[in-house]
């Protein structure tokens, strides 16, 4: 394992609680992911290659920004100090994966709804997914 000796603004901290929701890189993230959760879940179960990509674009999005993810390690008494160890790529794109399969809450989904009723035929996350995949796609061929 390869640990982290501090913590970024950009890193992702995979943990629960308001600990990790309130570092701005997870901030960052969780925009990201909220951005492009209703594209990746209108794509067909068999599209494991289109939710591949989404998934990696969002892992690529905040490396380019100088960020990692991380996650505490398990610590057990006070010889063994509580730390951050790096995520691998394939590591963090199951997280971020999972992040995307993830419901949305009654009450977002509402407003998801009532946002998209007072916006043009034009979605917003539809195109801004597009984007992310065709940007993952130029990155991979190049």
């Amino acid at each position: 394992k390869e640990y982290a000796k501090e913590i970024r603004d950009a890193d992702v901290r995979c943990e629960r609680g308001s600990g990790g929701n309130n570092h701005p890189g997870n901030r960052e993230y969780l925009k990201l992911v909220k951005t492009l959760r209703e594209s990746y879940q209108e794509l067909p179960i068999r599209s494991k290659t289109a939710k591949h990509k989404i998934a990696m674009a969002i892992v690529e999005k905040i490396e380019d920004n100088g960020g990692r993810f991380v996650e505490l390690e398990d610590a057990f008494g006070k010889e063994h100090p509580k730390r951050y160890y790096i995520l691998s790529r394939g590591d963090a794109r199951d997280k971020v994966a999972q992040a995307l399969r993830n419901k949305l809450k009654t009450s977002q989904r509402t407003a998801i709804t009532e946002d998209k009723k007072l916006r043009s035929p034009a979605d917003d996350l539809k195109r801004e997914a597009d984007s992310v995949v065709m940007e993952a796609t130029q990155k991979t061929s190049t």
